[in-house]
């Protein structure tokens, strides 16, 4: 079975939003065509997003010509009868007349909705590829059917019998491991597990060494994406400025005050010489991301992509997520570390 890296889910989704076929694809990733297809099929996400112009989603048949009014009492309308019910949120689910309607290009490749033209028209029911919602799903699928205890009721038993006699008579786990390790069908760390579980007649308590230390503490993880600067370096900046010298740059950065406190995010606009601030109460990957989620709701999604087509970062942990960016931007999202003739904001 074809195991699709995160990699290769985004650039089928770019692929899939430029409009290219599953063949097309399935020959730059070294896949065959039909596994393209099931990954698309099984990892796809719906979205009920409302025509354009529009206020509320309705997929219904009838929803152009439908005249129905007062299906809801006053008290419970939220248009208070107002306006006919097709343009009420509730009309789909209290409506004796609500049909359905599935689009039929969902029926056919390439089942989803990343290059159909219709979008802002379309009031039906919508599919998306989605590379970080597909890698997630995926993700579970596979690690979901493996958790929990994979011994069978005569094998915890038989665990049982080994190794709770030694550790109430005080011998160490390790001890005890070592001395039935061609009998014991597991390891170690799963025999510690089954007593922080409580599955064993001994207890935590009995293990003479677990009640002399702290639990640890994990250190923070600040990295989101520990291969994040793959194909986003200065190097890779330069050449893609060399193939579009006229492609206007937005410079981010971050101005820190006190550690750990709040900060600012600046967004700096070359060619317009505009700079734009924006508070933050922490200074992590997902304020940066909440911000930029912000402005393309609040400026449209075709005039946020002709405002930012690069978005240009140093490297810093906040902004350790360019999938995220790059999911919202639609673009590219390129990080650097500092030069001396750097013109960044600090």
């Amino acid at each position: 079975m074809a195991q699709f890296t995160k990699e290769d889910r985004l650039h089928l989704e770019r692929e899939l939003s430029n409009g290219r076929s599953f063949r097309e694809i399935s020959a730059f990733l070294g896949f065959h065509p039909t596994s393209v297809s099931r990954e698309v099929r099984r990892n796809h996400i719906q979205r009920f997003t409302k025509r354009h112009g529009s206020r509320h989603f309705n997929d219904c048949a009838h929803a152009r010509d439908c005249t129905n009014r007062t299906l809801c009492s006053r008290e419970e309308c939220p248009l208070n009868h107002k306006s006919h019910c097709r343009y009420c949120s509730r009309c789909s689910s209290i409506c004796p007349d609500y049909r359905c309607l599935p689009c039929p290009k969902l029926q056919r490749p390439p089942y989803v909705c990343n290059a159909c033209d219709l979008l802002k028209s379309c009031h039906k029911v919508k599919r998306f590829y989605d590379h970080l919602h597909a890698h997630t799903i995926a993700f579970s699928r596979i690690s979901e059917p493996r958790k929990g205890l994979q011994l069978s009721p005569d094998e915890l038993r038989f665990i049982n019998k080994l190794v709770s006699p030694g550790i109430k008579n005080g011998q160490s786990l390790h001890h005890v491991c070592e001395a039935y390790k061609d009998q014991l069908p597991c390891c170690e760390k799963s025999v510690y597990n089954l007593i922080y579980s409580g599955l064993l007649d001994c207890r935590k308590l009995d293990l003479p060494r677990a009640v002399r230390f702290r639990p640890r503490t994990k250190t923070r993880q600040h990295k989101v994406n520990r291969h994040c600067r793959i194909n986003r370096s200065h190097a890779d900046f330069l050449s893609y400025r060399q193939q579009h010298p006229d492609t206007p740059v937005v410079q981010i950065d971050t101005v820190i005050g006190r550690i750990g406190g709040a900060c600012m995010l600046t967004l700096y606009f070359t060619q317009a010489g505009l700079l734009l601030i924006f508070f933050r109460e922490h200074n992590n990957a997902k304020s940066v991301c909440d911000i930029v989620n912000q402005l393309e709701e609040e400026a449209g999604t075709d005039l946020f992509r002709a405002l930012f087509p690069v978005l240009l970062t140093d490297n810093g942990s906040e902004f350790s997520d360019p999938d995220a960016l790059e999911r919202s931007l639609d673009a590219f999202t390129f990080s650097f570390e500092p030069q001396e003739n750097d013109t960044r904001i600090h």
